[in-house]
C-alpha cells in the first residue's frame, strides 16, 4: 500500500504505543520524571527550564522552541500582570488551516454564531504555579543561544534516559493529540485542540465549529489519565461559554441541535 496521509496515520501518528508515539506507561513515567526535575532545587536552572518546556510541549503539542519562547516572555512580565496563567499568547491554540475558511454570505449571518480561530487550554495547577513563578529564575538563564538550549535538552534527555529511553520531541508532541483521539475518536476535534493537521487532510475543518466548552472538556478528559493527582484542571471562567464557537464561520450554526447533527 502506498504511504500517504491515511496510512501514515495508521502507522502511528495518533495510535498509542507505536514507533511515533509513547505507550501510556511511558507517558506516566515521563510525566513523573519531568515533575521531579522541575522541582529539583539541585538541578541547574537551564535543566529545570528544559524540563518545564517539555512538560508544556506534552500538554499543548507545541515545539520545545515555542515553549521556551513563551516562557521567556512570561518571565519578563511583572508578576501582577501574569493573570495567573492566561497571559502569554504563545500558549493559545490556533485552528490549523484557518486562513482558508470562507466568509459567510451576508444573508446567512442571522443564523450563525460568531467564531474565533483561537482559544486557551486550561493547564494543570502544578504547571500554572511554576509558570507564574518564572520571574524568580536568573534572567541569565534565558540568554542562551539556540545551540545552547539544544545542549541542555540533550543533557536532560540523558538525565531522563532511565524513565524515558525513547524520549524525542516528536513523541512528546504526539502525547496530547493521541490522548484526545483515543477519548473522542474525532479527528477534527483533535486537530483543533492540538493546532495541527496531524497528517490528515484539512478539508473537514471547513464543516465544523465547536464551543470552547466542548473543546476544553475533551482536552481535560484526555490529559486526566496521566495527571491523576492534579485535581485543578478546570475551565477558565471567560472561556466557559457557548456564545462564540471555534472553527469555520460557515459551520457556526446558531441552532445547536442542527449543528450537532451535521
Amino acid at each position: 500500500m502506498a504511504e500517504g496521509c491515511y496510512t501514515l496515520h495508521l502507522s502511528g501518528a495518533l495510535l498509542p504505543g507505536t514507533e511515533r508515539t509513547f505507550a501510556k506507561g511511558e507517558v506516566l513515567r515521563l510525566v513523573e520524571a519531568l515533575a521531579a526535575t522541575i522541582a529539583d532545587s539541585q538541578a541547574t536552572e537551564q535543566i529545570r527550564l528544559c524540563a518545564l518546556a517539555y512538560a508544556l510541549a506534552l500538554l499543548t503539542s507545541r515545539s520545545r522552541k515555542s515553549a521556551v519562547g513563551a516562557m521567556a516572555r512570561l518571565a519578563a512580565q511583572p508578576n501582577d500582570q501574569t493573570d495567573n496563567w492566561l497571559t502569554p499568547e504563545a500558549f493559545r491554540v490556533q485552528v490549523p488551516h484557518h486562513h482558508a475558511f470562507g466568509k459567510p454570505a451576508p444573508k446567512s449571518l442571522a443564523s450563525l454564531l460568531p467564531t474565533s480561530i483561537e482559544f486557551w487550554l486550561p493547564l494543570p495547577i502544578s504547571i500554572r504555579s511554576v509558570l507564574t513563578d518564572l520571574g524568580r529564575f536568573d534572567p541569565g538563564a534565558w540568554k542562551l543561544s539556540e545551540p545552547g538550549w539544544n545542549a541542555h535538552f540533550e543533557l536532560l534527555k540523558q538525565r531522563l534516559a532511565a524513565a524515558a529511553p525513547r524520549l524525542s520531541e516528536a513523541r512528546i508532541r504526539h502525547v496530547m493529540p493521541v490522548a484526545i483521539w483515543v477519548k473522542s475518536a474525532d479527528i477534527v476535534r483533535t486537530q483543533i485542540i492540538s493546532g495541527q493537521l496531524l497528517d490528515h487532510p484539512s478539508a473537514a475543518l471547513h464543516y465544523y465549529a465547536f464551543s470552547v466548552r466542548e473543546l476544553v472538556e475533551s482536552y481535560v478528559a484526555g490529559i486526566r489519565d496521566w495527571l491523576p493527582d492534579d485535581r485543578a484542571v478546570v475551565l477558565p471562567k471567560y472561556e466557559a461559554t457557548d456564545e462564540e464557537l471555534i472553527g469555520a464561520p460557515n459551520a457556526a450554526i446558531r441552532d445547536e441541535s442542527l449543528r450537532s447533527s451535521i
